[in-house]
């Protein structure tokens, strides 16, 4: 299949069109509407050509396979007892799952509190997520956590959603 999926690519360019990823979405750019059998051969090699760039589309099973992986080494390789690495793998998933899917806000706006960012200003960081946060000075680490705390809350209930719940 991955084979396709680079025939695609190549037949996608070769008409001048670039294939990128957002999140776990293939979007596609043309000077032009490609041919409605091309956009239909890219639709049913979605999975390889985001496993070609780099990007997943991983469903509910994916997921779990990649925890139960991660428990078993957590386990029996780290020494962790079972309970904990359940628990530890779970959090390595959301950790995973925000690293898969980058913040998208506005660089221009703080992500933690929604106020505007100063360029003139000493007091914001931008941050590995791609996120913009206010830092230090009457700010603190307050931003910093808010931020951290919604990412979490949205890659947890992402998981949920496919039917991946925090370990007992």
């Amino acid at each position: 299949m991955k084979n396709s999926a680079v025939l695609v690519l190549r037949e996608i360019e070769a008409q001048g069109g670039q294939v990128r990823i957002e999140g776990e979405r293939l979007r596609v750019k043309a000077p032009r509407p490609l041919p409605a059998p091309l956009m239909a051969k890219a639709k049913a090699a979605r999975r390889e050509l985001l496993a070609l760039l780099g990007g997943t589309a991983w469903d509910g099973d994916d997921w779990r396979d990649w925890i139960t992986e991660r428990a078993g080494i957590l386990e029996h390789e780290a020494g962790y007892s079972r309970i904990g690495a359940d628990a530890t793998a779970y959090a390595h998933a959301i950790i995973e799952w925000l690293n898969r899917h980058p913040y998208q806000g506005d660089p221009g706006q703080c992500a933690g509190c929604g106020d505007p960012i100063r360029d003139t200003a000493n007091d914001w960081r931008p941050l590995a997520d791609g996120a913009t946060v206010h830092y230090g000075g009457h700010w603190g680490l307050r931003c910093v956590d808010r931020h951290s705390q919604r990412r979490r809350k949205e890659a947890a209930a992402a998981l949920a959603a496919l039917g991946i719940g925090e370990a007992p």
